[in-house]
Parts: C-alpha cells; sequence; structure tokens
C-alpha cells in the first residue's frame, strides 16, 4: 500500500508547476507534440486486433496520450531504474483498468493479451552517466 501512494505522490506532486509552465515550456508543448504522434501510432496497431469503433477510436487515442504523457514524465524523472520501473508498471495497470471504459469485454481481453507486444513496459536507463 505504501508503494501505491508513493507512486501517487510522486505522479502529482508535479501537476501545479506542469500546469502553471505549460504555455511557457517549449519542451512540454514539443512532448505533447510527440506523445500526441505516439498514440496515434500506437492506435493505429491496436486497430486491426481490437477492430474499434470511429468513437472508442478517438477515446483510446486520447486515454494512451494521457498514460504516454505521464509514462514520459516517470521516463524522465531523477529516480533509479527500479524505481521507475514499478513506477511504470503500476502505470501500465492503471492503464488496463481505464481501457476497460472504453473496450468492450472482448475487446479488453484481447487488449490485455497484445498490449505486451505493441507496448511494452520499459525504462530508458542513461548509460552514459551510469
Amino acid at each position: 500500500m505504501k508503494k501505491n501512494s508513493t507512486f501517487w505522490a510522486l505522479l502529482f506532486s508535479g501537476v501545479g508547476i506542469v500546469a502553471n509552465l505549460r504555455g511557457q515550456d517549449t519542451y512540454f508543448q514539443e512532448g505533447n507534440r510527440n506523445s500526441e504522434a505516439w498514440a496515434k501510432s500506437l492506435t493505429q496497431a491496436y486497430q486491426p486486433e481490437l477492430v474499434m469503433s470511429g468513437n472508442q477510436t478517438l477515446l483510446f487515442q486520447k486515454k494512451l496520450q494521457e498514460f504516454l504523457t505521464r509514462e514520459n514524465k516517470i521516463q524522465r524523472s531523477e529516480m533509479s531504474p527500479e524505481d521507475k520501473l514499478h513506477l511504470l508498471s503500476q502505470l501500465a495497470q492503471q492503464q488496463r483498468a481505464e481501457m476497460a471504459n472504453i473496450l468492450t469485454r472482448p475487446q479488453l481481453k484481447r487488449y490485455i493479451k497484445v498490449k505486451q507486444d505493441i507496448q511494452p513496459v520499459s525504462i530508458v536507463v542513461d548509460t552514459i552517466n551510469h
């Protein structure tokens, strides 16, 4: 339970700061565009597997973009690779739970099955600094 509360504390600790800087921070704006493009690409990869309706596809893509932005924040953070992996695993679980609100039950089962191939949990390790 403590790890879960730590996850939320870390994830939301900078939300207010990020909201204030959003309009001025070109890196954040660029990252948001990258998340949008990546979400669109991933949605296209999932579509043949999930056969989503037009509305589902849009909701799915927006939800992916939201989680990709969160994932990017974790990846850029200055924590250990082990902590990053733990947080990314929790984020992946939350993503699956929220996709249940968008997908039908058969689609969700298929999503869970193919997600590891299309969107595996991973961490970026800076080998230059280690």
